[in-house]
């Protein structure tokens, strides 16, 4: 176990790829706490987190035997956590928006029911249209809007450089502001 301890985690891949779970287990025990952290990060749930972690993982170890090493260990593991992540919002996304709604209308200082249910209708469509639009725009508004990641930290998520990201997310709300004037005939 020590020796394997010295390996790089692709050598511990190519190990994996032959079924050495001690190989497996170094590469978990060495990077467990940097991927909980990044799909906490994306999810803001720390049990939904650690299952994030575990689905990873046991994706990486069913696959090790196809892994082809063109890409480091870790961008594999980042992408994986990224996407069943953003799986992971995207089934719950109904509720979710519905608990973004009530807690954007419970803040927002509505007085009367006829102020609220506008506001809610309002919120409504503004999910909608984020719900329509490319989801290369809905990553990275999601992202900062919702999950407060920085731009350096998107363009690691995503697997762009920072200067899309910026684009993107230029790009994505004003996309959002034409389609919303459009819904809802508002000036904005």
């Amino acid at each position: 176990m020590t020796d394997l301890a010295s390996k790089t985690d692709e050598e511990l891949m190519h190990l994996c790829k032959v079924g050495d779970e001690p190989a497996f287990t170094i590469l978990y025990e060495r990077h467990k706490s940097r991927i909980i952290n990044f799909a906490y990060r994306l999810l803001g749930n720390y049990e939904d987190a650690v299952e994030v972690l575990q689905e990873a993982f046991t994706y990486a170890f069913r696959k090790a035997a196809d892994w082809e090493e063109r890409a480091k260990f870790t961008t594999l593991m980042y992408k994986v956590t990224r996407n069943l992540s953003l799986n992971k919002l995207e089934r719950e996304k109904k509720r979710r928006h519905g608990c973004l709604e009530e807690a954007l209308i419970v803040t927002d200082g509505a007085d009367d029911a006829g102020e609220i249910a506008s506001k809610r209708e309002l919120h409504k469509k503004i999910l909608g249209i984020l719900d329509e639009m490319p989801q290369h725009y809905r990553d990275v508004i999601h992202l900062r809007m919702f999950e407060s990641l920085a731009y350096n930290e998107i363009a690691e998520v995503v697997g762009i450089p920072e200067g899309t990201v910026k684009s993107r997310l230029h790009n994505g709300l004003e996309l959002l502001r034409q389609e919303f004037v459009k819904a809802t005939g508002a000036v904005i």
